[in-house]
């Protein structure tokens, strides 16, 4: 599969976006949306990935737990929104 260059852009713009440090405002604005605000009652963002290695996307570390682009943007969200992010790669057969 070749790379086309806007989901590079896009990836990237998606990955900077993560790991910006949190503006005090934002996370004002987003607590009013209730799924967020669970999220931030909770103190943990729980995200659910396809097991499969799609480097640089998903990548299994040597340590056997998720990396990657994917990880790095639900890790920079959950720091935004004041909590911890719980990852896990779940293995589902598509047919």
């Amino acid at each position: 599969m070749i790379a086309r260059p806007w989901r590079i852009w896009v990836m990237g713009a998606l990955l900077a976006l993560a790991v910006l440090p949190p503006a005090r405002s934002a996370a004002a604005a987003l607590s009013s949306f209730p799924d967020i605000r669970q999220v931030q009652e909770r103190g943990a963002l729980r995200v659910g990935l396809v097991a499969k290695d799609i480097p640089p996307l998903l990548v299994t570390g040597s340590d056997g737990q998720p990396a990657g682009i994917e990880v790095a943007m639900a890790n920079g969200l959950a720091r935004r929104l004041g909590g911890q992010s719980s990852v896990r790669a779940h293995c589902r057969d598509p047919r």
